[in-house]
């Protein structure tokens, strides 16, 4: 089975790169599932026509009323949404780092594994949820 989405595998197949995806390294392989994370991650919930639960709920307005059920419920979509959508990445954990010169931003630190061919390789990264609503994505080194 190929490590590449569908629609990756015809993208590449259409340039002439048929041939590319048996040579997927780890590298890249990581970086299109967090390509793939940014985009679940910044979608919203019901906006997508085939499922309507793919997506993250509206967070704008969590930032008013930061109680430790709302970051619970955050920590839960974050790790739903990921083990739902993303059947590349295994075992996800979602935890709140709270971080005093992280003004206007909640950072949120996501692990789990990667199955790439026959092994599991950790990754690990913050999902930051910006004053806008929107998600960035930095991976820890």
């Amino acid at each position: 089975m190929s490590q590449e989405r569908l629609l990756k595998r015809v993208q590449n197949w259409s340039r002439g790169d048929g041939g590319v995806i048996s040579t997927v390294d780890v590298n890249s392989y990581t970086k299109s599932v967090l390509d793939d994370l940014v985009k679940l991650f910044n979608t919203q919930r019901g906006t997508v026509l085939i499922d309507e639960n793919y997506g993250m709920p509206d967070f704008t307005n969590s930032f008013n009323n930061l109680a430790p059920p709302e970051l619970e419920r955050m920590e839960k979509s974050f790790r739903e949404q990921a083990q739902k959508f993303e059947p590349r990445f295994k075992g996800v954990t979602v935890n709140y780092q709270a971080r005093e010169n992280d003004h206007g931003l909640l950072r949120f630190t996501v692990a789990g594994q990667l199955s790439f061919r026959d092994q599991d390789i950790p990754l690990e990264f913050d999902a930051i949820l910006q004053g806008d609503g929107s998600i960035a994505l930095q991976v820890q080194e």
